[in-house]
């Protein structure tokens, strides 16, 4: 089965009335709320697809990718340029295709955490966005697994930032 690397990025920003809050689309495909994100293009990591994308789905601007970082004692040389990893790798079937391949094939996903300096988007977005807190995501129509790693995200993303 074909497989493809994608990226996405649970970007999270903290509201002085409401605190973290999680920026979700809804995706014109699925119908759902879920994090932005799509496929690795040929000249990018994943990292760089996870931010273009994350932009690009949201109107932000400024994000930080966070929660990972690279090992301490490994220097970027002429050979190797140590990134940052993702909080999950994890892979999803797609039975029905999407809008890259028809057939079914398989998307192995690069899951980042980012945090946004601002709430306010900057460009216009290219799916409907919002901002949920903890309590709504709970509530919201998403894909299986948006909930729980949201949840588990905004358990850890107070002591990533402090990092």
């Amino acid at each position: 089965m074909i497989k493809h690397d994608t990226a996405s990025v649970f970007v999270f920003h903290r509201d002085p009335e409401h605190g973290w809050r999680v920026g979700l689309i809804k995706h014109p495909l699925f119908g759902v709320w879920m994090q932005p994100g799509g496929h690795v293009e040929d000249d990018e990591t994943p990292r760089e697809a996870a931010l273009r994308e994350a932009c690009e789905e949201t109107g932000l601007d400024g994000l930080r990718l966070v929660g990972t970082h690279r090992p301490p004692y490994l220097e970027t040389t002429d050979t190797t340029i140590p990134m940052q990893l993702p909080v999950w790798v994890i892979e999803h079937p797609i039975p029905n295709g999407d809008n890259h391949i028809r057939d079914a094939h398989v998307h192995i996903d690069f899951k980042y955490l980012a945090v946004a300096e601002s709430a306010e988007q900057v460009t216009t977005p290219d799916h409907p966005f919002g901002w949920f807190t903890r309590e709504e995501v709970a509530g919201l129509d998403t894909l299986d697994d948006v909930r729980p790693i949201a949840a588990a995200l905004f358990d850890l993303v107070e002591a990533q930032v402090a990092v």
